[in-house]
């Protein structure tokens, strides 16, 4: 059966890859696309998909160093504080139409910088870069499309200079007994890392009972303002409730008594993180001869207690208030909607070690990578005091504001402003980015569960060679700064299958309002 993760199930079978004759693997045939546009893979050679450009106006980018065999590894990077930034949300309007009017299936408009690996500044610092379904636009197309993109919209908006490029480019969501204690990482230490998938810390793998195997992930806790004691969870609506188990995906609403829709449970954990989580304990087994009796032990009663369905598929919450998956209006602005709350039964965790909102970032990132990689810039680094989450459980507080997104006051290594983020997710543990400063107009087109809209989204793209910021199965996973102020819920991403090279979510600063408006005393835990 196909998974719905969240960062989307839809996936098709790997295609081959065919390279130009004289790139670094010799012997493939040559394809269409490079007798049309040579440059298509060379100019995407090393990013994560390294899928093609079906065309890019303008000059042709070097694509090796004088003398050398080997191409260019080329890098996405963010764009801050350009010239473009106000006249954007236009923009993006301006070329939505365009392209619908074509009937171009386009599936999304970004900004981005493109630089080769390690160098310090970008050698192209904005590229309209524009998604189309793999093979389903032919080169004139895509051609007549970005020529008319460059040479008539941006031009008429004082930006002629800027190119366009054509990518087959895929969109996609981003999300897959006993109480869940609390992470303690002094006291667990090396075992931390096994015991985060079982306890109640950030990044708390979840999935509709009725389908555990569509899973995602718990992003922030919440609490009622009028005088409750229910303690709510944040997550993506495609989490809870998937649509290929509910096409319609429309809002849910209900007070939450004793008589809840069955197909509103919600589960800790789901298929494939308890598969994860004991493949990973099986692992250590094989690591640690001396203690082998006792981890096959742990296998054998998890096991037992998942085919039991017992206290490791208990339900841990109960959905209450979800949006329909859709657009906030149909303005150019309109941002993706795309959240759920669930309220936590009394009995899911240990409450009286309950930690609330600290996301857990040491399975990954340790005091030496969270100073090199979140604080790479000394200067920046003195003038802001940093240090390093105690436990490595990074405390939620606070949001950052729309001006900081585009025009960031933290600094990268070579002091230019840039905003690293972190986050902790189901698929890929805690990762790292750089938000974009200019968001990206992102289609969701799926029309077998009835969804089909484009939205604005604001976009993470990688950290240099450290990977995909996420994968199938990270949805509803909060984005942060390095000192633990949101930025975005994730919801979605994009690529070629599994492989993703850009990350998108729903910006704090929009998103935060609008569950305000529909949970008027809803606070951060």
């Amino acid at each position: 059966m196909e998974r719905w993760s969240g960062l989307t199930s839809y996936r098709r079978p790997p295609q081959p890859r065919h390279l130009p004759v004289g790139s670094p693997e010799l012997g493939k045939p040559q394809c269409d696309l490079t007798e049309n546009y040579p440059d298509a893979f060379s100019d995407t050679h090393g990013t994560i998909s390294s899928s093609p450009f079906i065309y890019k106006t303008g000059p042709s980018w070097p694509d090796r160093a004088y003398g050398s065999q080997h191409w260019f590894f080329r890098e996405i990077r963010p764009v801050y504080d350009h010239p473009i930034t106000p006249s954007w949300p236009g923009f993006l309007n301006n070329a939505r139409m365009y392209l619908e009017e074509r009937g171009l299936p386009f599936t999304a408009i970004m900004g981005l910088g493109w630089a080769n690996n390690r160098d310090k500044d970008p050698f192209c610092p904005l590229l309209v870069t524009i998604g189309m379904e793999p093979k389903t636009v032919a080169f004139d197309e895509a051609k007549t499309a970005a020529d008319y993109i460059k040479n008539t919209i941006l031009s008429q908006a004082g930006f002629p200079e800027i190119d366009v490029a054509i990518w087959e480019w895929e969109t996609s969501f981003s999300g897959r007994g006993p109480k869940l204690p609390s992470l303690d990482p002094l006291v667990q230490e090396a075992a931390t890392q096994y015991a985060h998938p079982f306890a109640s810390s950030l990044g708390l793998a979840i999935a509709p009972r009725a389908t555990p195997y569509y899973e995602g992930t718990v992003g922030l806790y919440l609490r009622r303002g009028n005088g409750s004691d229910d303690v709510l969870a944040l997550t993506a609506a495609h989490v809870a409730r998937p649509p290929p188990m509910h096409p319609q995906n429309t809002g849910l609403s209900h007070d939450v008594g004793d008589n809840q829709p069955e197909d509103s449970d919600i589960i800790a954990i789901g298929d494939k993180c308890f598969e994860d989580s004991v493949d990973n304990i099986k692992y250590q087994i094989c690591y640690l001869q001396s203690s082998l009796e006792r981890h096959k032990s742990d296998i054998e009663r998890l096991h037992e207690r998942q085919v039991d369905g017992g206290e490791d598929a208990k339900t841990i919450a109960v959905a209450i208030q979800e949006s329909p998956i859709s657009v906030s209006s149909v303005s150019p602005t309109g941002f993706t909607l795309d959240w759920a709350v669930i309220k936590l039964n009394a009995d899911a965790f240990d409450w009286a070690t309950f930690m609330g909102n600290k996301v857990y970032i040491g399975d990954t990132i340790d005091v030496l990578a969270y100073l090199k990689l979140l604080y790479p810039n000394a200067a920046d680094r003195r003038a802001s005091g940093w240090a390093y989450p105690e436990d490595g459980l990074l405390q939620i507080s606070g949001a950052v504001p729309e001006s900081e997104i585009r025009k960031p006051s933290q600094l990268n290594t070579h002091g230019k402003p840039a905003m690293p983020v972190i986050k902790n997710g189901l698929a890929t543990g805690t990762t790292i980015g750089w938000v974009n400063g200019l968001d990206s107009l992102v289609r969701r087109s799926y029309t077998q569960y009835n969804i089909d809209f484009a939205s604005i989204e604001t976009t993470i793209v990688p950290y240099g060679s450290h990977g995909a910021f996420s994968e199938h199965g990270d949805s509803g996973s909060i984005v942060l700064d390095r000192t633990g102020r949101i930025v975005a819920l994730l919801t979605g991403a994009g690529g070629i299958g599994d492989e993703i090279d850009v990350a998108f979510g729903t910006a704090w600063y929009k998103l935060e309002p609008h569950i305000k408006k529909t949970l008027p005393d809803v606070h951060l835990y």
